[in-house]
């Protein structure tokens, strides 16, 4: 299997909300957007699509459970992120210290979780 890149796709039936929080998170405009249906915001080897579900598909996407899924996104500058999200009140954890570099577990407004980490510096 050959794979050139992938596209995570979030449905959502709080489409105007989650595209405005994750245009703040990844600081830019999604490409391409149709109002009320579809935004995609480009990432390096990552899409993340939004789509709020059709009618028929309200069921499937309406049961209430965590999903184990995560966006786990890698930054410079964790601390700069953090003080951002807490001015949009965003709900999130502590900061953990982990093997790889400190990381912290925020949330969309939908309830998916975000990891933001920042990895150790190489010496």
């Amino acid at each position: 299997m050959d794979i050139g890149s992938g596209l995570l796709a979030i449905a959502t039936p709080n489409f105007s909300k989650m595209v405005t929080f994750y245009r703040q998170l990844l600081q830019q405009e999604p490409e391409p957007f149709q109002a009320d249906r579809y935004a995609e915001f480009q990432l390096p080897n990552l899409c993340i699509a939004l789509f709020p579900p059709k009618p028929d598909q309200q069921p499937e996407f309406s049961q209430a459970k965590l999903s184990p899924m995560s966006i786990c996104l890698k930054l410079t500058d964790l601390d700069a992120a953090i003080a951002q999200l807490k001015t949009w009140h965003c709900p999130m954890g502590e900061v953990a210290i982990a093997s790889h570099g400190k990381e912290v577990y925020a949330y969309d407004p939908q309830g998916n979780r975000i990891i933001l980490y920042q990895p150790n510096k190489l010496s």
